[in-house]
């Protein structure tokens, strides 16, 4: 069974019995959606409350963009893992590929600034820590939730084959109309590190690592670069 709701002028087509996803928006239906028959997703659709939740994927503009297209569904039950380091978001990355909606995006009926990005070193070797501090700015006229992303860039090229990001942190951050909240992140070594196959160990190769912040693996407005001077086995 189906019900469609119009809501400021958007079509939300709803199916009240299976709860799976069927469609993502095209361009003659600005939104479709599947949902069970559940008083939270009708909550959500009347801005109440205000949603707080980021992708855990990559949702793909065309088939052929998907990491699995091409080898999918394989031979005689088995599907080569080809994409290897690059799931999700990574294979994105490494392709250039731009997604329909990337890894950690999300909705809100509020809007939220970042700023004031602060690294703070101490240690090294591997008792090397870093402290990363950022302020978040509620600008919108509703309560919510920002959710905060920590990415660092490793080095391109090396021994070891490395993505181009990858998430290291996250925090939700909730805020009323008008405060500003700074909030706290903290990297280690092993967040720098990759594995060397041949000697079957983690190490951190020496050289210039990106670290940014945003809200989704393709929003990172914020980002500072830190050096890591020599090889930490």
């Amino acid at each position: 069974m189906k019900q469609t709701m119009v809501l400021a002028g958007i079509v939300i087509a709803v199916n009240m019995l299976s709860g799976r996803i069927y469609a993502m928006a095209s361009r003659r239906i600005p939104t479709s959606i599947q949902a069970a028959r559940d008083p939270a997703v009708k909550g959500v659709l009347l801005r109440n409350p205000n949603p707080r939740g980021c992708l855990p994927e990559t949702f793909e503009k065309r088939c052929k963009d998907a990491p699995a297209y091409g080898h999918f569904p394989g031979r005689r039950g088995a599907v080569p893992f080809a994409e290897g380091l690059f799931v999700s978001y990574r294979w994105f990355d490494k392709k250039t590929i731009a997604p329909r909606f990337p890894f950690g995006f999300g909705l809100s009926y509020t809007t939220f600034q970042l700023g004031g990005l602060e690294l703070f070193q101490r240690g090294v070797g591997r008792d090397r820590m870093i402290t990363v501090r950022v302020s978040v700015t509620h600008t919108g006229r509703r309560d919510g939730t920002a959710i905060i992303q920590l990415y660092i860039h490793p080095i391109p090229g090396g021994a070891i084959e490395r993505v181009v990001q990858k998430l290291e942190g996250f925090q939700g951050v909730e805020l009323r109309p008008g405060p500003t909240r700074q909030i706290s992140m903290r990297l280690d070594w092993k967040d720098f590190a990759g594995f060397n196959g041949q000697t079957n160990t983690w190490f951190v190769p020496p050289g210039r690592y990106e670290i940014g912040v945003g809200t989704s693996s393709r929003d990172e407005p914020l980002a500072r670069t830190i050096n890591w001077p020599s090889a930490t086995p």
